[in-house]
Formats: C-alpha cells, sequence, structure tokens
C-alpha cells in the first residue's frame, strides 16, 4: 500500500542535488515523499510524526560517536544556524514513539571520515526503542533508490532490503510492516464472522448429562405434592365411626347435615330429600 516517506536533511536546500534523486526515486515508485521544511529540527520532526502518516524515514546528516555509550547524530537548530547535536537515545525514543513509523534510513552527508559516516548508528537505534534502522552507503543513484523504494512498497522484509544491490546495508530491527497487521485485523475479523463448529457427540452427551443432572436438582428441591382430600365415603365412615365410639344416637338427618357441612361448608336446605346412597 502506498505510503509516505518524510525526507529529513539539516542544513539541505530541500529538492537540492543530489539528494533530490532521493525524493524523485520514491515518488517514481507512487510513495508520497515529503521534505521535512524549512527548518529540519527536533521539535519539527516530532510534531510532523505525530500525524501518523509518515511510514519512513529518510534521514540525511553527520553523526559523531564518543564511546560505546553516546553517540549524536546532527538535526537543525530552531534557534540559529548551527545544527544541534540530538542524542541517539533520545532520538530513537522520538522515533519508537511515533504511530505508523515502520522504520528509519540514514544516508551520511560526508563521505570523508567514519566519524561522519553513522557507522554502527542503526544498531544504537534499534537498542534504544526503534523498530528498524538501516544505512545507506551514500546518497545512491536514482536507479538503486527506485528499486529500494519498490521493493519497500512491495512488503520486502528489511534483511532482503539491506541485501537488495551488491554489497549489503547496515542493518537493524524488523519492519511492522501496516500490511502484516491489516491482514491480522482481516483474518481475525473472518475468525470472529465464522459460525460456531457443531458440538461434537462427546460434547453433546455432557450437555445433557449437565442438564439432567440440572433438571434432577431442581426436581428434589421442589415440595412433595399435597395428599389428595379424602372421599365423601371415607368421612361418611369416619363420622359414623365417631359417633358409635362414643355411644351417641345416631339420627339419619342430623347425619346426612353433618356430613353435608364437611363436604360443601353449609347443610342441607330444610326441604331437601335425603340422599339414599349411605347406609347406617
Amino acid at each position: 500500500m502506498p505510503g509516505r516517506v518524510l525526507i529529513v536533511a539539516p542544513q539541505i536546500a530541500p529538492e537540492s542535488l543530489p539528494w533530490r534523486v532521493v525524493a524523485d526515486a520514491a515518488r517514481a515508485e507512487g510513495l508520497d515523499a515529503e521534505w521535512l521544511a524549512p527548518v529540519a529540527s527536533e521539535n519539527a520532526l516530532r510534531t510532523r510524526l505525530a500525524g501518523g502518516d509518515v511510514r519512513l524515514v529518510v534521514l540525511v546528516g553527520r553523526g559523531e560517536s564518543r564511546g560505546a555509550d553516546h553517540a549524536t547524530i546532527e538535526l537543525a537548530s530552531s534557534a540559529g544556524p548551527e545544527p544541534r547535536a540530538v542524542n541517539v537515545r533520545h532520538l530513537a525514543g522520538l522515533l519508537a514513539a511515533a504511530p505508523g513509523l515502520e522504520g528509519v534510513v540514514l544516508v551520511p552527508r560526508d563521505a570523508e571520515g567514519a566519524r561522519t559516516r553513522l557507522e554502527g548508528f542503526s544498531a544504537r537505534l534499534v537498542d534504544h526503542g526503534a523498530r528498524a534502522a538501516m544505512r545507506w552507503h551514500d546518497a545512491i543513484d536514482a536507479t538503486r533508490a527506485r528499486r529500494w523504494f519498490a521493493a519497500w512498497r512491495d512488503g520486502l522484509d528489511w534483511p532482503a532490503l539491506a541485501r537488495l544491490d551488491g554489497p549489503g546495508f547496515e542493518h537493524a530491527g524488523a519492519l511492522a510492516s501496516a500490511r502484516a497487521e491489516a491482514g491480522e485485523a482481516a483474518s481475525a475479523g473472518r475468525d470472529a464472522a465464522a459460525p460456531a463448529p457443531a458440538p461434537t457427540a462427546t460434547a453433546a452427551t455432557a450437555t445433557v448429562a449437565r442438564a439432567t443432572a440440572a433438571s434432577g436438582t431442581a426436581a428434589s428441591a421442589a415440595p412433595p405434592p399435597a395428599p389428595a382430600p379424602p372421599s365423601r365415603e371415607d368421612l361418611a365412615e369416619r363420622l359414623l365411626a365417631s359417633k358409635r365410639s362414643e355411644g351417641r344416637e345416631i339420627r339419619t338427618r342430623a347425619f346426612i347435615c353433618e356430613l353435608y357441612v364437611l363436604t360443601h361448608g353449609h347443610c342441607l336446605a330444610p326441604k331437601a330429600r335425603l340422599g339414599s346412597e349411605f347406609r347406617l
């Protein structure tokens, strides 16, 4: 996918030769190339990277190493014409915090002397937090730059980019490709949208067993059903037995009325006929 290349070249006029070939090569491969201008200072770089649309920084400049623990790269100063030396550790943190940035390419500005050729700076930047860094030998010609930008645009990994033309470029780290992240997100979306697999026989059996156990537990917790009420015949026999045990005289009308009260809640009407279903 096309991306924006930010060219950071302190104290170099934008689009000046021979550095203009870098921007021309990126644009020829469909990439948006932009110079950090008019002042390529640390604050300007931080502000521009905060936009989140820069995928690659090409830093053209000088550096100086003073032992294993101290190295600086020159950026422009907003306070005057003299460059400002920025500690590599600090610059790496700035690059690591930039959203969407995949890596940085260092291009030595001078050919004389190892102190200015940024040797070993790729590893220093990555050690202090930058995702990926690579040092080109010099301002390579337009044909080689075009090949490099085309391969990067098409997703070639960082070590392969370092070996693209002849002698390998010094490099460290690995690309955090936005295309790879997008592919992972799409894959996650497909997994989320896919229907759940049908349960296996074992899983179905376990599900039924759990449901049966839950049903049994619920049934055992329920109160027992209430006993059925006695029938009229049972009530009549109990009432009759009670009167006989007490030695009381059994009168048919009174007996029928008591039984009716037990079963209906009130006595028979005075003129109601006696039922013939009871034998005293």
